[in-house]
């Protein structure tokens, strides 16, 4: 009984060697034969071919599963409050079509826990200016939003005790009427790729309608919305001080430069100061330039309207001793 199972076994053994010995010989190498690569098909490593590992994290992008999601945060949160006009203590603010309302978070005061008065008071300004915070009158959207949108934002106000508003985008851009009640806009991370460039130009456009003289824009951009606006801020500022000395003759034209600087030259704002940060987002504090367009009437009506409307001749009277 041993001895065939000694036999099987050595069998199975011979089998195996025999197996392994055709598969290396059909692929790569026998003993005593020398195989010479065929031309063209050779192994390619992975960096000629392009290959790169895939990151593991791609898919958290811009969720708060990714880390880099928590340092915007704690940018926009700790950097956009001190970017108010400090001469106001109270403002109202508008942003360009929201996809969420994280951003009145970041400019509403703030509640501090632990203090009672503080929230008996319901935020007044006497409290506020205690406290060092500004007063958020309102909260305006410009741009259509569903009804889930509008909801979340009416809620979202009550908690900091901000009046909510909503304006509709204007149609008619060529004749846009001046509306000076915001003292600050906000176009949020992402708007501008999402809009794109055309669209960008005109809400822009109304926003720099709807600003004080006091008011400024706080353009907050990721590297795609640099894109879309015509490259970094800090170049986009470089190209508008250009065409400023180009206008007054003191530089020669640059293609180049007029082409960066267009997007917020049609949208009538002024880059006066650029915050950028790790996180991968910059703050850009915009001045707004809107000035309506001024209709001349043309002479011919101007000579028919004072000819239709005579004015009274003043009739000299003789002195009473001589009537």
């Amino acid at each position: 009984m041993a001895r065939p199972m000694r036999r099987w076994a050595l069998r199975s053994v011979q089998a195996a060697l025999a197996l392994l010995l055709v598969r290396f010989s059909t692929e790569s190498w026998v003993p005593g034969v020398i195989r010479r690569p065929v031309r063209g098909h050779r192994v390619r490593c992975a960096a000629e071919e392009g290959w790169q590992m895939p990151n593991p994290f791609a898919g958290l992008q811009g969720s708060m599963a990714d880390p880099g999601y928590w340092k915007q945060q704690h940018f926009l949160a700790g950097n956009l409050k001190q970017l108010l006009p400090p001469s106001r203590d109270e403002f109202i603010a508008m942003q360009l079509a929201p996809n969420d309302c994280k951003y009145l978070g970041y400019l509403a005061p703030q509640q501090m826990p632990g203090k009672v008065e503080f929230l008996n008071q319901r935020c007044s300004p006497r409290a506020l200016q205690d406290a060092g915070e500004k007063k958020l009158l309102q909260y305006l959207v410009l741009g259509p939003v569903s009804g889930i949108q509008k909801y979340e934002f009416e809620k979202q106000c009550k908690v900091y005790s901000v009046a909510a508003g909503f304006r509709d985008w204007e149609k008619n851009i060529l004749n846009l009427v001046p509306k000076p009640e915001v003292h600050v806009g906000v176009v949020a991370a992402g708007t501008a790729a999402r809009l794109g460039g055309r669209i960008l130009r005109e809400g822009l456009l109304q926003l720099a309608a709807a600003l004080t003289r006091d008011g400024r824009i706080l353009l907050i951009v990721n590297e795609e919305d640099e894109k879309v606006i015509g490259g970094k801020l800090e170049d986009v500022m470089e190209a508008q001080e250009w065409q400023e000395l180009m206008k007054s003759g003191d530089l020669p034209p640059d293609p180049e430069k007029e082409e960066m600087a267009e997007v917020l030259e049609k949208g009538k704002l002024r880059l006066v100061r650029v915050q950028r940060d790790e996180c991968g987002l910059a703050v850009g504090v915009c001045a707004g330039l809107f000035k309506p367009k001024v209709v001349k009437r043309p002479k011919a009506a101007a000579a028919k309207a004072s000819a239709g409307s005579p004015r009274e001749k003043k009739v000299r009277r003789p002195p009473r001793g001589k009537r």
